[in-house]
């Protein structure tokens, strides 16, 4: 079933000029002359015609979305790579191509890779052996960030948990509601992905962070960098790699006391696949060791307070 528009998102990205001029600049430093190129999700088309501009002798262009496998057909005529961009209308997860690529453009990307195809296709390309140990992949590498914090989830005097897409562009005074999103820990790199290697979409990782404030942790906050080559580092534009503030079962933390965390995703599965939990039992003891000394201080503050004013 059909449930969103298809080309509304291929659409703003067409026009999002960091995000697509920074690809095309990754694409002008590895296309070469005679290459073979796959790009998949396709969308618009722009990414397969600079590969066409760079010299590549054919490009395979995989597209989900019958409409803009037609309009990439059109476009490819007007701009004279008729006989260089060749659209497929299929699924990137299960394609198959005639021709091994020597380069792979693959930008179904959302942050930390959840949503989106993009593992699932790449991980099928090269189980079915169609790229190559030389193949060049756009992005090549994809470092996902977090921070943990407080979100009020509060929308016109209602509380609302839902997740929030950021975008750099949504202004509070252009009529956005803020995220009102606190952190509470630093930024965390905690995992990459190689997309030239093998790997698997399931995510286990833990990792330690250190509170800077104390405070309840209740959401997180995902960014990431892709590296569309080594020397071409990609943060958040208007379209590509925003942050999203997912709800979390909430934690007490106190400022500089560390603690372990598991987090567990199927990439490609969906925001549902995510899962958060709070591990180091020690830490949880030193949690309730402050929770309990501050209790104390305060009982004993009210009952020298009760003393002072009998006296």
């Amino acid at each position: 079933m059909d449930l969103f528009a298809k080309t509304e998102v291929p659409s703003l990205c067409l026009r999002d000029r960091p995000r697509t001029e920074s690809f095309r600049d990754a694409i002008r430093s590895r296309v070469k002359r005679g290459d073979v190129v796959l790009e998949l999700g396709s969308g618009s088309g722009i990414l397969s015609l600079f590969a066409a501009q760079a010299g590549a002798a054919k490009v395979f262009a995989i597209e989900a979305d019958r409409y803009q496998v037609e309009q990439l057909r059109l476009n490819a005529k007007d701009n004279g790579f008729e006989d260089v961009i060749i659209p497929i209308h299929g699924d990137a997860r299960t394609i198959s191509v005639a021709e091994k690529p020597d380069v792979l453009i693959a930008e179904m990307i959302d942050t930390w890779l959840l949503d989106e195809h993009q593992i699932p296709a790449i991980q099928s390309l090269q189980e079915q052996g169609i790229l190559k140990p030389t193949t060049q992949v756009i992005p090549g590498k994809y470092e996902a960030v977090v921070t943990f914090g407080y979100s009020e989830f509060s929308f016109y005097g209602l509380r609302i948990t839902y997740p929030l897409h950021d975008w750099p562009d949504l202004d509070p005074e252009d009529g956005w509601c803020p995220t009102g999103f606190v952190p509470l820990t630093s930024k965390k790199s905690v995992f990459e992905v190689n997309f030239c290697q093998l790997q698997s979409p399931h995510l286990d990782i833990d990792f330690v962070v250190a509170p800077q404030r104390t405070g309840t942790i209740n959401s997180m906050r995902l960014s990431a960098i892709a590296y569309l080559t080594q020397e071409l580092p990609l943060a958040s534009t208007l379209t590509f790699n925003g942050e999203k503030i997912l709800p979390i079962s909430p934690f007490q933390v106190f400022e500089g006391v560390p603690i372990r965390l598991k987090v567990s995703a199927l990439l490609g599965g969906g925001l549902q696949s995510l899962q958060v939990a709070l591990l180091d039992e020690r830490t949880n003891e030193r949690t309730n060791e402050r929770t309990n000394e501050r209790t104390n201080e305060r009982t004993n503050e009210r009952t020298n307070e009760r003393t002072n004013e009998s006296s």
